[in-house]
């Protein structure tokens, strides 16, 4: 069998809208950074009590076994907010969680929205998670009772395809890591309408000029990247 190598340009890709990130794009340390990241997220959604259908404290007294399947409940807010403390501390997450440990997924993203800097694009987030920084994909459901839903990106080298959209590491519906775009996690839909954050001061964003946002990631890394928009 003969095989074959296919190289495809960035610009090739960006009619598609997707990016290549290979992970030689980053330094040692970034990786190492990253892959922290992604060990604390996946630890935080491991432990049990925060497997889908685990009953709530209110429960367990009412005489509900404490283990997973008693209810339907999920714990993407309690996942996320561990993370968040185990990564950054208390201090550094305290805007996000206004309620307290009882902060929901909605109120989480409005606090994003209201206190932490905005990523535009899935792609970027995803690359940021590979640089070895914190940041969060959150969606705020329009409904008055409805349940919002919120993640940590996690880092994933290689070609950045948004049908799929950037690699995240929750609790939900299935735990752990995943696309953000699988039904157990925000699905297509869901993801359509959600923001994407960063929990850390960015060095890679500097503000202080006129260029979009874009444009300024852009010409932090001119020689990294050869796509033009």
């Amino acid at each position: 069998m003969i095989r074959y190598n296919v190289v495809i340009g960035q610009n090739l890709l960006a009619r598609f809208g997707m990016v290549h990130l290979p992970q030689t794009n980053y330094t040692f340390s970034e990786i190492a950074s990253a892959a922290y990241i992604k060990r604390v997220a996946n630890e935080k959604a491991s432990s049990i009590d925060v497997q889908p259908g685990y009953p709530m404290p209110h429960e367990i007294s009412k005489g509900i076994e404490p283990k997973p399947g008693q209810t339907d409940n999920t714990w993407c807010n309690v996942v996320s907010y561990r993370t968040d403390i185990a990564l950054l501390g208390l201090k550094n997450v305290a805007n996000l969680l206004s309620e307290g440990v009882n902060t929901k997924a909605n109120m989480m993203g409005t606090n994003l929205a209201a206190h932490y800097q905005e990523i535009t694009e899935p792609w970027m987030i995803q690359d940021l998670a590979n640089k070895g920084l914190l940041g969060k994909i959150s969606y705020i459901n329009p409904k008055p009772e409805g349940h919002g839903h919120i993640g940590t990106v996690v880092s994933n080298y290689g070609t950045f395809i948004p049908a799929l959209g950037p690699k995240v590491s929750q609790g939900g519906l299935a735990n752990g890591e995943m696309w953000s775009a699988y039904s157990n996690a925000f699905g297509s839909n869901k993801l359509e309408n959600s923001k994407y954050y960063l929990l850390e001061p960015n060095p890679y964003l500097d503000s202080g000029n006129n260029l979009t946002q874009k444009e300024r990631y852009y010409s932090t890394r001119t020689n990294r990247y050869t796509l033009k928009f």
